[in-house]
């Protein structure tokens, strides 16, 4: 009986994930998103309102619909209405890291 076992070693794979690929781009973002729209709405609503120059209190929600490298789509609803715009990163998020940070910076999430 061999006494190989499987090989755990991870290390190669511990570097940043390249976004040129589509699926960790794909991957990554989905929870990104995700997890902002559930656990960052304060951060939402408050960037919503800073953008649009209006009062934090009259935003009542918002989401967003899209993340990628560039930037980001935010749908918003308050007292009048509802609307949408873009977030455009300063520079392209080359790695999830990067990603992750560049949504951080533009939300100021702590």
């Amino acid at each position: 009986m061999s006494d190989r076992r499987p090989n755990t070693d991870r290390s190669a794979n511990t570097g940043p994930v390249d976004l040129s690929r589509s699926d960790a781009l794909l991957a990554f973002s989905e929870r990104a998103r995700h997890h902002t729209n559930d656990a960052h709405q304060h951060e939402l609503c408050r960037y919503v309102a800073n953008s649009l120059g209006r009062p934090v209190h009259t935003v009542i929600g918002a989401q967003l619909s899209a993340l990628g490298p560039h930037g980001a789509e935010v749908h918003w609803v308050d007292e009048d209405g509802a609307g949408s715009f873009t977030i455009r990163f300063d520079h392209e998020a080359k790695t999830v890291p990067a990603l992750a940070d560049a949504l951080r910076i533009e939300l100021e999430v702590d």
